[in-house]
């Protein structure tokens, strides 16, 4: 009988170690009291951040703004990465939905500037590259004079 016990407890110890669990894991899921502040700290700096690139984006503080997104997209991945492991979710979510850290990452707006870094044009349409719009003329396909002619023709005259 005590063999047997030890053998389950070694094949238990065996198996948590062998699923590549990390440390921050439980052998039953996710470690809360470990996860839970971190994340919950994440959440505050994501809110400050965001708060304030808005602010210096409406000042006319564009490249401010950018560097304070810059963190934005770097703490929201940090908060992604570890809402998404070990199901650690699970650690925000709480009896009433509306209420939990969980509900507030599927719906803040700061939480969109997560995620590859975009830079200034793709982000808030600033430091685009200019294009010139070429004016493509549709006769230019005719070879003979009188077939060209038409066409200018037909094109500058008002159709209705």
């Amino acid at each position: 009988m005590k063999r047997s016990a030890i053998l389950i407890s070694i094949l238990i110890v065996i198996t948590a170690t062998s699923h590549g669990q990390p440390a921050s894991a439980g052998l039953f899921g996710p470690n809360c009291k470990k996860v839970h502040p971190q994340g919950i700290g994440l959440k505050n700096q994501i809110e400050r951040n965001y708060k304030l690139m808005i602010n210096e984006k409406n000042q006319g503080k564009i490249q401010n703004a950018y560097a304070t997104y810059i963190i934005l997209n770097r703490v929201n991945n940090q908060l992604s990465k570890l809402m998404g492991s070990d199901k650690n979710f699970r650690c925000f979510l709480d009896a009433e939905y509306s209420r939990s850290t969980y509900a507030w990452s599927q719906e803040f707006e700061g939480r969109k500037y997560g995620g590859p870094v975009k830079n200034l044009c793709l982000l808030w349409g600033y430091g685009c590259k200019a294009t010139t719009k070429s004016y493509a003329n549709p006769c230019d396909e005719f070879i003979l004079r009188s077939d060209y002619e038409d066409c200018i023709e037909d094109h500058a005259r008002p159709t209705g």
